[in-house]
């Protein structure tokens, strides 16, 4: 949740507003009167949660970062095996490489209404977030999701016309769920009020080295690999070991 501040002068009856200091670049203001009466009659009740059938999110193609695992690999130097000092070890580099994929999306708008889409102020691709589920959204959790996108400056409310799409790409790491939804913001004015939730559902990819089993070095003098293997929270693949 976002602190916003305000500074009334009583004398000339005028108030200011503006958040994280007073020397940030979104001061707004001045506004005639007194805050908590024109404040109060400013703030609109949302509407309910909205649904427009005819726009769109859907997904386009799915790639690998790396299509050829070895390119996934990283030098086995002395570093290779340290997890010592709270940092990626190699092993966990290389899944996270071999793991790591891209989707791209196409936003359409099949109506015959104008809307805006939240978009990065550089390229214009729309801003989104990643759920495993939706038909348990709250109206907390659309909040969460709406502040994530107002914190940053480098949002922009982009037009999004009758009949036209938007293509973009997601990269991310994969992990061992099956389904997943892409949500978008989307409004039919550019304003964070009454913004709605568009999703897509896509596929999480996920793969495993071939062949590959993993062990210490210093173990392998005494001990054998089984040919099993696990998969822990991090994403980190632990060989099991057996003492001769």
């Amino acid at each position: 949740m976002h602190w916003y501040f305000c500074l009334y002068e009583q004398a000339v009856n005028r108030f200011y507003i503006w958040s994280v200091c007073w020397n940030f670049s979104n001061v707004l203001g001045p506004f005639v009167g007194n805050p908590k009466v024109s404040l109060n009659e400013a703030v609109k009740p949302r509407k309910p949660q909205r649904h427009l059938r005819d726009l769109k999110l859907s997904v386009v193609s799915q790639r690998w970062l790396y299509p050829d695992e070895r390119q996934a690999r990283v030098p086995r130097n002395g570093f290779y095996y340290d997890c010592s000092h709270d940092a990626p070890c190699g092993q966990e580099i290389e899944q996270q490489n071999l793991n790591t994929f891209i989707t791209r999306f196409r936003l359409s708008n099949n109506s015959r209404q104008k809307l805006y889409y939240l978009a990065n102020f550089s390229n214009d691709d729309p801003v989104g977030f990643t759920l495993i589920q939706s038909d348990r959204r709250t109206d907390l959790d659309r909040a969460v999701s709406r502040d994530f996108a107002e914190q940053y400056a480098d949002r922009k409310w982009k037009p999004l016309p009758p009949g036209s799409s938007v293509e973009f790409e997601v990269q991310e790491r994969g992990w061992q769920v099956k389904e997943l939804l892409f949500g978008v913001l989307v409004n039919t004015e550019p304003t964070f009020w009454d913004e709605i939730e568009v999703f897509g559902k896509y596929s999480s990819m996920f793969r495993a080295f071939k062949n590959d089993i993993w062990v210490f070095p210093e173990l392998l003098g005494s001990a054998r690999i089984l040919h099993r293997s696990v998969m822990t929270e991090r994403g980190v693949r632990h060989a099991y070991l057996k003492s001769l």
